[in-house]
């Protein structure tokens, strides 16, 4: 059964926020506010949605204003990563709340189960439950449960149209069954002009033939069994059924390789790169070779390549993109001389144990966590355990994203000549202004934090579900003072135990 959610009062209590309010004291919500756990923050004179605790089949809706009694009635915004890794959220509607066009991709990132988006606001809309920009000329987001035949506006681009998540769309349409940009739909494929693939139904399966390709051709398609292309095609190639463009004098770039490719695969000598998703769902490859020609593996290259157990590289690879190796559970060993790694490349391959890299790069706490340098940890194996040890050295840049997954880490410990960071109760600090920096996602019951934090990270919660208190060596007032600490007046999830009492329903993000 869905619940309607709707956004409800809070405030938070920002010592330095540019002309923000500083209330001593909690915001009266408005009377009775309607069941939900969405997270808003006052801000330089509006409210911003900053997060959401959703809970089991749930459906948000976003008004466009909000008026607390206090402040008067202000325009919401919707922060970038206000909603993303929400699994529980089916549904959302956003009625003129804004949000910042650039960032709209971003805001249901790993929103799993989203089957639905209504939009309207002062640059965005929607149609047939997907994401487009207001006068429709873009599509911006499509979520990843939606189902069969998906109706695009008539005068939609497709250019960028992404459906890696998508895994269930039938086919598709167009409004009165006109695109005025000459978009033509047959047999499960939008060509555009030239002849050129804008999409391919996710669920198409069989040969298909190719003339003319763009980088997001292929997203989310995944049962493709051949591909053809015309002989005297001067760009395009097919080698064993595996698609090859060719982007320069003798320089070719891997595009797809068939669903229906088993064993071993060997990178020609000649190609240089391979692109986004190029062997999405090729869950019968079990081994990837390369020459030294190879330079670059792009996002979502090997995405649930489930029977994925060794890679080789030449020694020209420079780079794994964002989420390259997604859901590659058998591999356990990576070896290559890498410029850079994203610490999502491996995401979901819950058993790597061992990544060679080049010399730029150190290991730390026994092999199980890889820096840049000495101020950078860039990736954390899945088998880290309960700690994670920061060194001597300028050990500080530790991404939110990469600490929230990892809900094993229980705590930090730091090397004490560390110039940069220290730690309190499993918990990082700033040296020089004992600001809190990182909470361990797998941290349980009490937080302690001393009242010479003057200033949190607004991100230090990231994944953090299981923390039910907070104890403060401080006054009550000193705690609400503390920059970046979101404040909330109706749900009881953290109690912060002070010096001269308690302080009660605040609600931290936790995704």
């Amino acid at each position: 059964m869905k619940r309607i959610l709707t956004i409800s009062i809070l405030t938070i209590l920002f010592a330095s926020c540019g002309g923000a309010s500083n209330p001593a004291t909690p915001v009266t919500p408005t009377p009775e506010p309607a069941k939900g756990n969405e997270l808003l923050i006052y801000y330089n004179g509006t409210y911003w949605v900053m997060g959401a605790i959703i809970r089991d089949d749930s459906q948000v809706v976003v008004p466009g204003k909000f008026n607390d009694g206090i402040h008067g009635e202000k325009v919401l915004r919707i922060n970038q990563t206000a909603f993303q890794n929400q699994k529980n959220l089916k549904s959302i509607k956003i009625d003129g709340a804004r949000i910042e066009g650039g960032y709209a991709r971003l805001l249901f990132q790993g929103c799993d189960n989203l089957e639905h988006v209504e939009v309207t606001s002062y640059n965005l809309a929607s149609y047939d439950g997907v994401m487009y920009s207001s006068d429709y000329s873009s599509v911006l987001y499509v979520p990843p449960k939606k189902s069969g035949i998906i109706t695009f506006k008539k005068e939609a681009s497709l250019s960028s149209l992404d459906l890696t998540h998508c895994n269930d769309i039938t086919g598709f349409a167009f409004e009165d069954n006109e695109s005025t940009r000459g978009y033509r739909i047959e047999d499960g494929v939008i060509y555009g002009e030239d002849d050129y693939i804008a999409a391919v139904s996710p669920t198409r399966t069989g040969s298909l033939f190719v003339k003319n390709v763009s980088t997001y051709s292929f997203t989310g398609c995944r049962n493709i069994s051949e591909y053809q292309v015309d002989p005297d095609n001067n760009t395009l190639y097919v080698e064993n059924g595996v698609l090859y463009s060719n982007f320069g004098v003798d320089t070719y770039r891997l595009m797809r390789c068939p669903n229906t490719f088993e064993g071993k695969f060997e990178v020609p000598s000649n190609t240089d790169s391979v692109m986004m998703q190029a062997f999405l769902g090729c869950n019968k490859i079990t081994e990837f070779s390369t020459t030294s020609y190879l330079m670059d593996i792009g996002q979502y290259a090997f995405k649930d390549c489930t029977m994925l157990s060794k890679l080789s590289f030449g020694d020209k690879v420079t780079s794994f993109e964002q989420y390259a190796f997604y859901n590659c559970p058998q591999l356990t060993s990576v070896s290559c001389e890498l410029e850079s790694i994203r610490y999502d490349s491996f995401y979901k391959c819950d058993n790597l144990t061992s990544i060679n890299l080049g010399a730029n790069y150190k290991f730390t706490n026994n092999g199980k966590v890889i820096t840049l340098g000495d101020n950078y940890v860039n990736y954390i194996f899945p088998n880290i355990g309960e700690e994670l040890h920061l060194g001597a050295g300028e050990q500080r840049f530790i991404d939110e994203k990469m600490v929230s997954e990892y809900k094993s880490i229980k705590r930090f410990t730091v090397d004490p000549d560390n110039t940069n960071l220290y730690e309190d109760d499993g918990v990082l600090y700033w040296k020089e202004t004992n600001d809190l920096y990182r909470v361990p996602a797998g941290k349980e019951g009490t937080l302690t934090l001393s009242k010479a934090t003057k200033s949190v990270d607004i991100n230090f919660f990231e994944g953090c579900d299981k923390i039910t208190s907070i104890v403060y060596d401080g006054t009550k007032e000193e705690f609400q003072k503390i920059t970046g600490i979101i404040y909330i007046t109706q749900y009881n999830h953290i109690t912060v135990y002070c010096s001269d009492g308690t302080l009660e329903n605040i609600v931290i993000d936790a995704k």
